[in-house]
């Protein structure tokens, strides 16, 4: 169970510019301060981190990433 975790987690904590909260062993927050004018986002993005076992597969998990402040932009 605890390789999903790891490995979103450290794509997320080794990227420049993102600060992030553990909330609890399976969901984090985190936020994305712009540090340049060439960054890849306007403003600072915040957004949370759940991840949630399949109850009809052990083995699979799905990821969801919840905006919580900041701008979106469909299309």
């Amino acid at each position: 169970m605890r390789y999903p975790q790891i490995c979103i987690t450290l794509s997320v904590f080794q990227t420049p510019d993102i600060v992030h909260t553990v909330v609890s062993p399976l969901m984090f927050r985190a936020e994305f301060r712009r540090s340049s004018s060439t960054s890849m986002f306007n403003r600072n993005v915040k957004f949370q981190v759940d991840i949630i076992q399949s109850k009809e597969q052990e083995n699979t998990f799905y990821v969801n990433f919840l905006l919580l402040s900041g701008e979106y932009n469909n299309g």
